[in-house]
């Protein structure tokens, strides 16, 4: 037992010799001074260095668990916490957020170079943590917007009593707010550009990928005939019994995508799905916001459900603020006939857009938290 915990020690190889002791988490490691750029690693355009090297550089110990994929460093009673995949760090317990995100790269745990030019100099140049627990001042600029339009291929989503499909309303409206948001010199990426079935994990994976600073999706609602109107979601506990049934219609798509789909779910940790869960939450609500009063602004004949939140796979495990849009009920025979118009489309679409922006500057001056 042992043996098999000290074989984790390899995951922090640096080409060092260092102290360590084996403890619950997996590695702890020590020392006082060590180059820095004893090893260099280039992730497109950022230097990486491992972040065993910062910590023995600047007297840190490091514990490492495996299966939640987080980094603890510790120097009396300061902490540090930093998740893998992921922008945020927690200093003693408060959330900052790094430009690039700390990666794991042929069984090395890596930060960028600036964590430790930057942030830990600043950090601890008076001495401790506790004495300057801020980060040094910096722009963040949103990028890379996803746009997800949810179902297709043979996956439908809802049907309009009039033959109308929920996956060609969506892909329609997607591509209009992909257009809008380039208009603004914003990257736009489709989770789906056609009729073609994209699962749901996939989903996530490519805004994952493609380090989104923004994940959108699209969706039409369905119900009671009577049931008309938008609503923005964002990831929480389905409060409600319409939430919930929305929720579990949305996340039938796994219906279509075999026994792998779950993986996700299986492999995501407690520790690791608190970081996540707690780093997005404030942000997508807030996103969320910004779109649905967009919308109630720019189209007053389109009742306001208002926001809400629910366990969508989609916004489950995405690493960014997310949001799924219900444009409307294609169970509503008048909003049916509303979605099927590509002038109405253009109006939804570049209300979307303009919620999607009006959150980017307060999100930009507020470096990424706006709580």
């Amino acid at each position: 037992m042992i043996l098999k915990k000290a074989i984790v020690f390899f995951l922090f190889y640096p080409g060092l010799l260092l102290s360590f002791f084996v403890n619950a988490y997996g590695v702890t490691i020590s020392g006082t001074e060590e180059s820095l750029n004893a090893q260099e690693y280039h992730i497109g355009r950022v230097k990486y260095v491992p972040l065993s090297s910062v910590c023995y550089a600047h007297g840190l110990k490091l514990d490492w668990d495996p299966v939640s994929m987080v980094a603890i460093l510790t120097r009396g009673d300061d902490e540090i916490r930093l998740c893998v995949n992921s922008h945020i760090i927690l200093i003693n317990g408060k959330n900052k957020k790094i430009r690039n995100k700390v990666e794991l790269k042929s069984s090395v745990l890596l930060v960028p170079l600036s964590f430790s030019e930057e942030t830990l100099k600043g950090l601890l140049k008076t001495g401790t943590l506790s004495e300057r627990p801020v980060l040094p001042s910096m722009t963040y600029k949103v990028r890379r917007v996803v746009i997800d339009a949810g179902h297709g291929g043979k996956d439908p989503g809802a049907l309009g009593k009039n033959g109308i499909r929920e996956k060609d309303i969506n892909l329609a409206i997607a591509r209009m707010v992909r257009e809008a948001l380039e208009s603004e010199g914003l990257e736009v990426i489709m989770t789906r550009d056609s009729d073609e079935f994209i699962s749901l994990k996939r989903r996530a994976e490519i805004a994952n990928e493609r380090d989104a600073d923004f994940f959108v999706s699209i969706h039409s609602n369905a119900g009671m005939r009577r049931y008309q109107g938008a609503e923005v979601y964002y990831l929480s506990d389905a409060l409600d019994e319409n939430a919930r049934a929305l929720e579990a219609a949305e996340n039938a798509s796994l219906e279509f995508e075999g026994s792998s789909a779950t993986g996700m779910d299986r492999t995501l940790k407690a520790t690791l799905w608190d970081i996540v869960y707690t780093e997005n939450r404030a942000e997508s609500a807030e996103l969320a916001q910004h779109v649905l009063n967009s919308i109630d602004s720019r189209l007053p004949m389109v009742k306001n459900r208002g926001v809400k939140s629910a366990r969508f796979y989609v916004l489950r495990f995405t690493n960014m603020p997310s949001v799924l849009i219900e444009v409307g009920f294609v169970t509503n025979l008048d909003e049916e006939r509303r979605l099927g118009n590509n002038y109405y489309r253009q109006m939804l679409a570049e209300a979307i857009a303009n919620g999607i922006s009006s959150y980017k500057e307060i999100y930009e001056k507020t470096n990424g938290f706006t709580r």
